[in-house]
């Protein structure tokens, strides 16, 4: 049978107790929610959510984990309401700056600063989302956090635009392939290497004159 409370306080004290142990070990609202459903309170999602976070502000003067935990909170909160406020116009003209782009208006007169300002852009992106990816996959086999499967996707995605951009796919070269393995002791002698202009007969197609064929009778 539910018991009849819509407030935490109201419940009971080894109840609380526990979720209180679950709220300061890291565990989501939603969780603590579905613990208080499985011990037959029917409490509203909101209300544990608020309780949660005035809770986690009550004891962050004594750990600082706690501390950390609450500005995760509020990032989350900020980030998926219907109209974040979280872009700052001063952080956006920084960034701006940072990657040198150009006003629109002298794109008619000087086109190339917008490819300088593209690879800038999409180099920062790319590495800074390698950067997060490295350092989640650290966390994880730490066991400090689950595997980074969209900082994966997101760095899939950004390599797309960035391999193009930096001339990636130019700089690995078949070539540049054969050679690498050459370093490290493959005979790779047999495998001709490739050039701008193929030949199907090293005989044939060429400029050179051909010297006649001797006739035998």
């Amino acid at each position: 049978m539910p018991r009849q409370t819509t407030k935490i306080e109201s419940i009971l004290e080894k109840d609380r107790l526990a979720l209180e142990s679950l709220a300061r070990n890291g565990y989501s609202y939603k969780y603590l929610f579905e613990f208080l459903e499985t011990k037959g309170y029917k409490i509203a999602e909101a209300t544990v959510k608020n309780w949660q976070k005035k809770y986690l502000e009550s004891i962050a003067s004594t750990d600082e984990k706690i501390t950390e935990r609450l500005k995760v909170i509020d990032k989350f909160d900020r980030d998926t309401t219907p109209n974040p406020l979280i872009d700052d116009k001063k952080d956006l003209e920084a960034i701006k700056k940072k990657w040198d782009i150009p006003d629109i208006n002298t794109l008619d007169i000087a086109p190339e600063t917008a490819i300088g300002a593209s690879q800038k852009m999409i180099f920062d992106l790319f590495m800074s989302v390698g950067i997060l990816t490295k350092n989640r996959l650290n966390l994880y086999q730490d066991g400090q956090a689950k595997f980074p499967s969209e900082q994966i996707k997101a760095l899939k995605l950004l390599f797309e635009m960035y391999s193009p951009l930096m001339g990636v796919s130019e700089l690995v070269s078949c070539n540049s392939a054969i050679k690498s393995l050459e370093s490290y002791g493959y005979d790779l002698s047999n495998i001709e290497q490739q050039s701008p202009i193929v030949n199907v007969n090293k005989n044939e197609n060429t400029t050179e004159p051909k010297e006649p064929k001797e006739v035998t009778e």
